[in-house]
């Protein structure tokens, strides 16, 4: 009943699409990339207007949307940008490879993966990220957290070139080394587990660079 046609991507600037509805027609907006945030606004549609609310209102809204903790969060560090991803399953790993996949090129990355309780003990799953082809125009990616030195395995085994990939067990300090690489207004990637991502946004937010992930953004 409610559809997304003529999706067009732009990079991490954010996704357009034509959405068709019981009730109408309209452009819709998403300041958020890749396909599966279409997905995500078109169940945030479809819920709100089982519950009366006009979908054009409701695509409205979404094109005020701003990102939440870690899901395509971009933070302003001086002249430069970082862009925080989450990555906690192969699934939504190759899913935010595939949003970055335009911008990339140049770009340093930082990857960040913990095995702590919440990120969960077993890694094997970084196995089945499709790091192929996702990562080779990146000009460094540094391999952080507390198990740097198996993502840095899994790199070596992808086509990645291997004088391009360091390791850096603390993520702040990856982090900063990326930011100092990066030229002035330049971006920086950041791809972290649950853990990571939290102790880097507390690192951020210390520096007042942002907001406590808890507190609703300005």
């Amino acid at each position: 009943d409610i559809v997304a046609r003529h999706v067009r991507t732009d990079g991490i600037r954010g996704t357009t699409f034509r959405l068709d509805a019981p009730d109408g027609s309209c452009e819709v907006s998403l300041p958020m990339p890749g396909l599966y945030n279409v997905e995500n606004a078109l169940g945030a549609i479809a819920a709100a207007y089982v519950l009366g609310i006009p979908t054009a209102v409701a695509a409205g809204r979404l094109a005020q949307f701003n990102a939440a903790f870690g899901r395509f969060e971009r933070i302003a560090v001086g002249d430069r940008e970082a862009v925080l991803l989450l990555f906690k399953n192969p699934t939504g790993a190759n899913e935010a490879l595939r949003a970055i996949a335009d911008d990339v090129a140049g770009a340093q990355v930082v990857l960040a993966l913990n095995d702590r309780i919440a990120d969960g003990r077993d890694i094997s799953w970084i196995w089945d990220i499709d790091f192929e082809g996702a990562l080779t125009t990146a000009a460094q990616i540094t391999c952080s957290g507390t198990r740097a030195a198996e993502l840095a395995v899994r790199l070596r085994y992808s086509d990645v070139s291997p004088d391009r990939v360091t390791t850096q067990a603390v993520t702040e300090v990856a982090l900063d080394a990326a930011v100092e690489a990066t030229a002035a207004d330049g971006r920086i990637f950041v791809l972290a587990t649950y853990t990571a991502m939290l102790d880097l946004h507390g690192v951020l937010a210390a520096r007042g660079l942002t907001q406590p992930f808890w507190q609703e953004q300005a």
